[in-house]
């Protein structure tokens, strides 16, 4: 851990809390014969002239606005980079502690839920704001009274943080109207510093607030200079917190247990092949006790359906990602990740408030037909599968020098809902949506005093479920100026468009909606009867985003 780390600053939660950071625990430095291979992300955080050089920050390099490196003051777009450092000098307790001062950026969060949501300047919901992993998209969705998509990311394996605000990301796939929060966990460079060959990060703290701690242990090793081997794990637990008036509240505990491993092979002078998994388990009880009155027939519609579920929700991220770079090859920038993510949210009713006893049922007594009985099971799973591939081409005509970026992305959403009562199956109905694009982007420099970065991205969707079938395309083009005509000040004027397909809940959602035991006013297509109706939209037509941005680099 870096001596920065070290730096003891208030929670931004109120709460009565000790906390303890150890130091890294072990450290071996490299053999002096073994000659290290520096990875591009070595060489961008650390200007190193030997093993036992001072360590110099340099300024945050993000690739997250145009695909290739820069430091994030100089992108010509609404970008902030989080860093390592300040995440560990906040010592965040929920993922959204990381994003204090971020502009632009806010939540969504339920005390009852450790999901987030993420919402950038006003914009949320169904991918209108791209959340990646290590490149992996996390489109999880689930329809109820909360917001319709949500994440699972626990900030202690958070490595560092890209946000890029409006459709200027629209490079970097389908659907980012809002705009892209691209997350990178832990890796072997936020543990060992340049000519190390292997150590370990322990870190731990404890809450006086109902009993709230955090264990954590991240460790690699340079097996050779050719083969890193990386890995750690996190145990996160909190009880039920207590406000100001010392009330407890109930459904505020959790309890997280999570992992990574990765693996980095350099088979030949310029390529990186790279294997991660992150896992995660979030366990929580999701729904508000519920003591409200229940004597007349509407108090029961509305009170006596309140419930509590124990949830499961267990996610996972599998990369691989390939990446190519030399200094004197100018026509290969090469970068390829293949992911897989799964989140599977199992969940079972253990509470139901009502008068008859009606929480348990037996013979004569079925429940109610939104939260039916104690032991009734709910589940949700989306695999999400993907591809993301693009190259950089550099030249130089006369004073102008170009990039010239071009990448191709896919990736599938297959949906399963299972509700041994139904209503989630309407709610959140399952299927298959397909989401495929590319882009071609041309950045130009002239002198030191102008640049100019032009892209074009196609994008294409089709969607099934059940006998629903629908489909589009669109083009969408972006274009930037920007001047520096002295240094340290840079305006700059843009232009981009974005285009976000409907997601399968949009589309097809169809059927009543459960009357939890009062009375059905409405009867539905599908002859069923309810509160109202779901009615689906095939033709619902996808979302374009147009931004008009004017901003000032300042440094």
């Amino acid at each position: 851990m870096t001596e920065s780390s070290l730096a003891q600053t208030a929670s931004p939660q109120a709460e009565s809390a000790s906390s303890e950071r150890p130091k890294q625990a072990k450290r071996k430095p490299a053999k002096p014969q073994a000659a290290q291979q520096a990875t591009p992300d070595v060489m961008n955080a650390h200007a190193q002239a030997g093993g036992t050089a001072p360590v110099q920050t340099l300024d945050t390099i993000t690739v997250a606005a145009t695909k290739t490196p820069e430091r994030a003051i100089d992108a010509l777009a609404p970008v902030s980079s989080i860093s390592l450092d300040k995440i560990q000098g906040l010592q965040p307790n929920r993922l959204s502690d990381i994003f204090y001062a971020i502009p632009g950026v806010s939540f969504q969060e339920r005390g009852d839920d450790p999901a987030t949501v993420i919402n950038i300047r006003g914009l949320q919901d169904f991918g209108r704001v791209a959340v990646v992993v290590d490149g992996a998209r996390q489109n999880y969705q689930r329809t109820g009274h909360n917001a319709n998509g949500s994440f699972f990311l626990d900030p202690e394996l958070i490595g560092g943080v890209d946000v890029v605000r409006g459709p200027t990301a629209n490079i970097y796939g389908s659907g980012a109207i809002g705009g892209l929060v691209s997350f990178r966990t832990k890796d072997i460079n936020d543990v060992l510093r340049p000519g190390e060959r292997w150590g370990v990060d322990l870190s731990g703290s404890y809450g006086s607030n109902n009993n709230r701690g955090l264990g954590s242990v991240f460790g690699g090793v340079r097996a050779t200079p050719d083969v890193d081997i990386f890995g750690g794990a996190v145990y996160r637990t909190q009880g039920n917190y207590k406000d100001g008036n010392g009330t407890e509240i109930g459904n505020t505990g959790n309890q997280v247990e999570a992992g990574l491993m990765k693996l980095t092979v350099r088979p030949a002078l310029g390529h990186e092949v790279k294997f991660g998994a992150v896992f995660q388990d979030y366990q929580y009880d999701i729904g508000q006790f519920n003591r409200g009155p229940v004597i007349t027939a509407a108090q029961r519609a509305l009170y006596q359906g309140s419930s509590v579920y124990a949830s499961d929700a267990k996610n996972y991220t599998g990369t691989i990602t390939w990446n190519y770079s030399l200094p004197s090859d100018n026509l290969f920038d090469w970068h390829m990740s293949i992911y897989g993510n799964r989140v599977d949210n199992d969940q079972t009713k253990t509470y139901h408030y009502s008068t008859s006893g009606g929480a348990y049922c037996g013979t004569g007594n079925f429940g109610n037909n939104i939260s039916g009985c104690v032991g009734d099971k709910r589940g949700y799973v989306l695999d999400t599968y993907g591809i993301d591939v693009n190259n950089t081409t550099r030249f130089n005509v006369g004073d102008w020098r170009n990039a010239v970026t071009w990448g191709i992305d896919a990736f599938q959403d297959d949906v399963i809902t299972t509700d041994s009562r139904g209503n989630s199956n309407i709610t959140t109905p399952s299927g298959i949506r397909t989401v495929s694009g590319g882009f071609l982007q041309l950045k130009q420099n002239y002198g030191t005093w102008f640049e100019a970065v032009s892209a074009i991205r196609y994008d294409r969707y089709d969607l099934d479920a059940g006998r629903t079938s629908a489909g589009g395309d669109r083009f969408s083009p972006k274009i930037t100026l920007g001047v520096t005509p002295v240094p340290g000040f840079q305006p700059y004027v843009s232009y981009a468009e974005g285009y976000r397909a409907p997601s399968i809940t949009e589309t097809v959602i169809s059927g009543a909606h459960a009357t939890g035991g009062g009375p059905a006013f409405f009867p539905c297509p599908d002859g069923t009867v309810g509160l109202f109706c779901f009615l689906p939209n095939p033709n619902l037509r996808p979302e374009v985003g147009k931004n008009k941005e004017v901003g000032i680099n300042l440094k």
